[in-house]
């Protein structure tokens, strides 16, 4: 799932630039690769290829570990290669969650969605022909694991640990409760509606619950000024993670709050949750039940599902006023 919640300020590599080879990010760690001569460091003999958006990304994240484990091998070994459309925007995720693995990050105009549109994604065939996976063949690996969606990883058990060092331990945090709204045009419709949000915000004074509204400059209704954007995904992500509810149609920022038995409500219609998330991976009945979370269609039940969740932090929000 693709996500954007901070200014559009990125440079991205590009190929028709002179080579630029092992260019290599403060942490040391991480590689944006802009060379036409690849080349693997040595001992590395496996690559895997992670594409997508913010929600993939986290759940490959949360899936790493269980990769090492049930595989055996030694993170020295592996070559982490990002597909991603933004890749100096995504950085910092990986330099956090995955520090002791080489990552790099293809080319941005070879992602999937730019060179090939019409790619079948649930064709084998058509995934190993797309530009990117030729890419990191060309580096000469002996195995290529290829995470295009997350249904291709669902074998591996998702673990919250290193989601734990990428957004915090949202359960030990002593801030006080909040709710975390994202605002975004997903391709139908401003969901949350005016009707949602307005309730939210009443609702958030009423109960002295912070409401933080995130979204892009770009996608501010007019009708409902109190936007705020986050500086970076990462800032964004820690956000809303650390909220005890998130309301919102953003998949991307709602996906690491699944990962971690995190309620919230996804304001999203049946074909996205059926036809999309379901089926490619993105979320299950198993995980909804773990985490506790609602998919609203309309704002009925939308508005249904936020009171009675937010009942439930009432008892844990007089706790710690004391009242």
């Amino acid at each position: 799932m693709v996500m954007n919640v901070f200014n559009d300020k990125q440079a991205t590599p590009t190929l028709s630039t002179p080579p630029i080879k092992n260019e290599r990010s403060v942490s040391g760690n991480l590689q944006l690769l802009g060379s036409q001569e690849p080349a693997r460091e040595r001992g590395e003999d496996v690559a895997l290829l992670m594409s997508g958006g913010i929600g993939d990304y986290l759940h490959y994240i949360a899936r790493f570990d269980s990769l090492l484990k049930s595989s055996g091998l030694d993170p020295r070994r592996i070559a982490v290669f990002v597909e991603s459309t933004v890749p100096h925007d995504v950085v910092s995720l990986f330099a956090t969650a995955l520090p002791e693995v080489s990552v790099r990050f293809t080319p941005g105009q070879i992602q999937w969605t730019r060179a090939h549109p019409l790619l079948d994604v649930l064709s084998t065939h058509d995934r190993v022909n797309r530009p990117a996976y030729r890419y990191v063949k060309g580096f000469g690996f002996s195995r290529i694991l290829d995470w295009f969606l997350p249904f291709c990883c669902d074998a591996y058990e998702p673990s919250s640990r290193r989601l734990h060092l990428l957004l915090g331990d949202p359960a030990s945090t002593d801030a006080p409760a909040s709710i975390v709204v994202s605002l975004r045009d997903k391709w139908f419709l401003w969901w949350p509606s005016r009707e949602i949000c307005v309730h939210l915000r009443n609702t958030g004074r009423r109960l002295g619950f912070p409401v933080h509204f995130l979204g892009t400059a770009a996608e501010k209704p007019v009708w409902f000024p109190e936007l705020f954007t986050a500086h970076d995904v990462l800032a964004a992500l820690r956000l809303a993670a650390s909220a005890r509810l998130f309301v919102g149609t953003d998949t991307g920022l709602a996906t690491g709050r699944e990962l971690m038995h995190r309620p919230s409500v996804y304001c999203i219609n049946r074909y996205w949750h059926r036809d999309v998330m379901m089926r490619f991976g993105y979320l299950s009945d198993s995980m909804l039940e773990l985490s506790g979370s609602v998919v609203a269609y309309d704002a009925e039940s939308c508005l249904k599902a936020v009171d009675r969740l937010v009942l439930r932090m009432l008892p844990l929000a007089a706790k710690r006023t004391g009242t």
